[in-house]
């Protein structure tokens, strides 16, 4: 299955281009509503990333929206 994740970290950002291009390629697309500090803060994303198996695939329009640094990317 193809997952999709899209990030918006404050009220004035909008999903709209997220999810134009997600919705167009994934067959479920993961909203979050949460800033970017952690990914401890972010229960969506942790669910998502609990949920996925071998076969499954995640798509984000940017890598920002997973992470803030190659560490946490990592990690």
């Amino acid at each position: 299955m193809i997952f999709g994740y899209a990030r918006i970290s404050t009220k004035d950002q909008n999903l709209k281009h997220q999810l134009l291009v997600l919705n167009s390629v994934c067959d479920k697309v993961i909203i979050e509503k949460a800033p970017g500090k952690s990914t401890s803060e972010r229960p969506e994303l942790q669910g998502l990333i609990s949920y996925l198996r071998g076969s499954d695939m995640l798509i984000v329009k940017s890598i920002d929206r997973l992470a803030r640094n190659t560490k946490e990317l990592l990690a």
